[in-house]
């Protein structure tokens, strides 16, 4: 099954694929709030993986959607901004938390800024930087994308 974050990466590629010359302000919004979601859904993927080997129930479907939401994008980022810089995990993952960072203060200017405008060329860039990164993410063990994502969304001890 495809996973939430690649369906978004995805739609960020879509909305970049007609001709240059049809792509509006709204597709680059659009598409640098999509990258932002994509990377976002990943960590929320990454935090539920362990319930995966549990079975299908109400019960179980309850749990595992209240756990995936329970993300704050904002402690996230100041969580994501700390982690970036530090030696605690390997490259990858500090890759990550920086893009993450990154992307929310893009999105928050592309979502919530009209005034602001945004370049094909650079949000082409951040979806080729993005679809590296992820398939980075989802190569790591297990065992590091699950603390990297309880470490970030402060669900660890």
């Amino acid at each position: 099954m495809k996973q939430l974050s690649d369906e978004l990466l995805d739609c960020a590629k879509k909305r970049l694929s007609t001709n240059v010359s049809e792509i509006t302000e709204c597709d680059l919004r659009r598409a640098q709030s999509d990258l932002y979601y994509a990377v976002f859904h990943a960590i929320c993927a990454a935090l539920v993986e362990p319930l995966h080997a549990a079975k299908l129930s109400k019960a179980f479907t309850r749990i595992y959607v209240a756990i995936y939401r329970y993300p704050d994008h904002g402690k996230m980022e100041q969580r994501a901004r700390k982690l970036g810089g530090s030696s605690q995990y390997p490259k990858e993952v500090r890759r990550i938390a920086q893009a993450f960072v990154d992307l929310k203060n893009k999105r928050e200017e592309a979502d919530y800024n009209p005034l602001s405008t945004h370049e094909n060329s650079v949000i082409r860039n951040d979806v080729q930087k993005i679809e590296t990164l992820l398939r980075d993410f989802w190569s790591l063990p297990e065992e590091l994308r699950i603390g990297f994502a309880l470490h970030v969304t402060r669900l660890e001890r």
